[in-house]
Parts: C-alpha cells; structure tokens; sequence
C-alpha cells in the first residue's frame, strides 16, 4: 500500500502530464535539460503522503536533448513517464527507476525517458550508474548531446574533469546554442585542471570559424597567464572583412567592469592596433579605445609610450588630433618629453590646418621659454577657442606682460559656461589687485615654472625672488 498512496495522490495530474509530453516530443530537441523544480508538501498527520498537487511546471515530463529529433511517446507512454516522475518526486525513486526501465523496453533510447532515470540517479546520489548509462547510450546512439549535462556531472562527481570537459566540447561542437552552459563549465572544469584548457585551444584551433570556441579557448588562456597564446587564437580566427574578433573580445571584458577584465581587454586591443595585417581604421580605433580607458583609470602615462610603439609604422598625420594629442600629453606626463614633441612636429608634417593640433604644438615650445616666436605662434590661432584664448593669455602672464594678458582673460571670461572662464577670473583678480605691481613679471615666472610642472624650479625661483624683495627691504632699511 505504500506504493499506492502517493501515485493516487499525483493521478489527477497524470493525464495532463501525458498529454503534454506527448504534444512536446516532436520538439523535444530543442530544449536543455535544466534542473527539477518539484515542490511536495505533507499533509500533517498522514505520515508521507502528498499533501498539495505538484506546480504544473513541476508535472512536466523531462525533455531530453539530441541531435536528431526523437520519436514522440504515444499517451499511453506518456501517461507512464508521468507516473514514473510522480514517483520520483515522492521520494519513491526505487519503484520509479524500475517503471522507467520498463517504459525503455518498449521504446529504447527514448531521450526523454532516458533524462528522467539520470534525474532518479542523481537524486540516489549514484553518479556511477548515471555515468554507465550515459557513456552505453551516447555510444548506442552516435549522439554527443544525449544525457550531456548529467554526463558532465557525473564526471566531475567522480574527480574527472579533463573527461568532463571533453564531453561538453563535443556537445558544443554540433550544438553552439549550448555555449552558454559549456562556456561556464569549461572555466570552472580549468580551475580544477590546467590541461583542459589545452582541449579546448585544440578544438578552437581546428575549427576557426566558430568564434565562439575561440573565444572561450583564450579566455581560459588568459585566465592560466598565457596571454600570447590568447592572443594568437584570437588574431588567427579572424577574417580580413568585418569586424576584428579582438575587438568585440576586447569590448566584453570591458563591459564585465572588473579590474583583471579592463586590463587584459587594453593588451587585446593594444595587440590589434599593432597588427599591420589589418586595416588602417581598425587599429586606429583600437588605439582610440585604448587612450579613452586609460583616461578612466588614469593610466595615460603607461599606455601612450604603447599605443605610440603599437602605430609606429602609420604616419602621425593620420592618426587624427585627438589621438595624437592624446598620446603627446601621455608621453609627456610620463617624463618622455622629446618623444612627445617629436611625435606632435610629426603630426604637423603634412601642413594640415588643425587648430586644435597647433595649439597643442604651441603648448609644447610653451614650455620651453615664452619668447616671441612662441607668442606669435599663439596669436595667430588665439581666436579658434575659448581655449586658445586662454592659453595665449597664460603665454602672455608667463612672458611678463600681465597687462596684455589680462585684455585676453577679460574676452575668456565672458563666457560663464567655458572650461578655463574660473581659472581666468582668478588670474584677473591676482593682476587687478596686484601690489606692487612690479611683483608681475616675476610671479608670472612663477607660475610658469609651475604649469610646465616644475616644483623644484619653481620653489628657487620663489626663493630667488624673496631673496631679492629681502635685500631690496634691509637696504632701504639701512639708507
């Protein structure tokens, strides 16, 4: 009688349970196998009978994948598959591994009855028998995907991760919709067990045009510290037309927001800005993304020197300002100030009127000295921005002429929403207020030492000009 009482209990869910199955099978290729959600409450004071109905997503019967679609289950069978899960989701997992194996006498292989007998397993804890009966019908039946992921979980069970892992590259392999899931078992299977990387990188390599492969593959690479190797797979599959796979790679890692992640996408995309084979906008947009990561996590000093190495064979002239002005102002912050004027008198080889470059190469003699022809070179573009103005009229404060400068701070200021409109207030305020005036000149020389970042400079330069305003005050003193 205890046999009875709980398959009583599920029969008013049987008939709906087959008609089910029996309108699913003809599709039954089409889903993976996921986890049971099976909720049995007791009925208080019956001992173990089921109190409440399943869930009605509970009373599905399990679909099993292949690679071929599989007969449908009459409803007769159906109705008996039904019976067998009620059974299993009562606990009575003996009588219903018995019932499963007489629904496969009649129909063997059945993928969907197959599915239900590893659910009962697992629930016995029997990783043994889901392993012996996973291995006799993927062999019986040619079939990588039958009974894949109990497979899989069987091996890693039994502390087999290398066969684990080539069981779900097989089943990757002719199904790529799995990726997901395997992508996910592949990386934690590689922790356990370095050489399952190496699997994956010899399925990947032979199989260029699923990109999908490749891009697990060197991700595993990477995450065992052989970025080379990564990077070779990832250059290897792709194609001279469309987009580069390093870049989207690239804009994965990006988009998953970690440290480790941005990092290794800046040496993705450094490697394809340096790769000659592909074409001129491809690097120069890597490059691009490259400065604009950078200039998030502050680090313009440690990549401008390699994406500077990375497009040394592509004249300046055709990186576009902003890249070049990007790259100039990282090099000069990291303390490679010639390399930084080299590359921007490069970028202005060509004779182009880019006035946002010029300045940049106007700054750049700036520091240098504020002499005449520094001056004229700032004049002749002051009016192009509220920038340029701005600068010209620090060249002019650093030069010594506060009076000049302050006419171009007063134009600057009048705009409240510019970048530079404070700092111009501020430098008004200082010449207007100054006194003595005379003290101008050497303040703006000062400053100058300052804004070329120049503290030791700038502090004897401070220590000069006091000596001398001493001086000056003991011997008016003295007279």
């Amino acid at each position: 009688m205890s046999l009875r009482r709980p398959v009583l209990a599920a029969a008013l869910a049987v008939v709906l349970v087959a008609t089910a199955s029996h309108a699913r099978a003809a599709g039954s290729s089409a889903r993976g196998n996921e986890p049971d959600r099976a909720v049995v409450q007791r009925a208080p004071g019956r001992g173990d009978a089921p109190f409440a109905v399943l869930l009605a997503d509970d009373l599905e019967a399990p679909i099993g994948r292949t690679q071929r679609p599989a007969p449908a289950l009459t409803i007769e069978q159906g109705a008996r598959l039904g019976r067998a899960r009620a059974l299993r989701v009562a606990g009575q997992l003996g009588p219903a591994r018995d019932s499963l194996a007489r629904i496969l006498a009649t129909v063997p292989h059945h993928p969907d009855v197959l599915t239900e007998l590893a659910l009962v397993h697992s629930a016995r804890r029997d990783w043994r028998s889901i392993e012996q009966l996973a291995r006799a019908e993927r062999m019986a039946m040619r079939d990588s995907l039958v009974l894949v992921t109990e497979f899989v979980e069987s091996l890693e069970r039994s502390n087999r991760p290398r066969d684990a892992a080539q069981a779900v590259i097989e089943a990757w392999i002719v199904a790529p919709d799995v990726g997901a899931w395997a992508a996910g078992t592949m990386r934690r299977l590689a922790a356990e067990e370095h050489s399952v990387s190496a699997l994956l990188r010899a399925a990947a390599a032979a199989r260029p045009g699923r990109p999908d492969l490749v891009r697990s593959a060197a991700r595993l690479e990477w995450d065992h510290g052989d970025p080379r190797a990564a990077l070779a797979l990832l250059a290897g599959a792709e194609r001279p037309d469309g987009t580069p796979l390093r870049w989207t790679v690239a804009e994965e890692m990006l988009g998953a927001r970690g440290a480790p992640d941005s990092l290794a996408a800046v040496e993705v995309l450094l490697d394809l800005a340096a790769d000659t084979r592909r074409n001129e906008a491809h690097r120069l947009a890597a490059a691009h993304r490259v400065v604009a990561v950078a200039r998030r996590s502050g680090g313009e000093r440690s990549s401008a020197p390699r994406v500077a190495r990375a497009l040394g064979d592509l004249p300046p002239e055709r990186w576009g300002g902003p890249l070049v002005i990007a790259v100039a102002r990282g090099l000069r912050a990291g303390g490679l100030r010639d390399e930084a004027r080299r590359l921007l008198a490069s970028a202005g080889a060509s004779g182009q009127a880019d006035p946002q470059l010029a300045l940049e190469r106007a700054l750049e003699e700036l520091r240098a000295g504020a002499d005449e022809r520094v001056l004229a070179d700032f004049a002749a573009h002051a009016t192009a921005s509220p920038e340029a103005g701005f600068r010209y009229a620090e060249a002019l404060f650093f030069a010594g002429r506060p009076d000049s400068a302050l006419a171009w701070y007063g134009r600057v200021s009048r705009d409240a929403g510019a970048e530079h409109t404070g700092a111009a207030l501020e430098r008004m305020y200082l010449i207007e207020d100054a006194d003595p005036r005379s003290a101008l000149p050497a303040f703006g020389r000062l400053a100058w030492q300052e804004w070329r970042e120049e503290p030791k400079a700038a502090l004897d330069e401070a220590v000069k000009r006091g000596n001398e305003i001493l001086r000056k005050f003991e011997a008016a003193n003295m007279s």
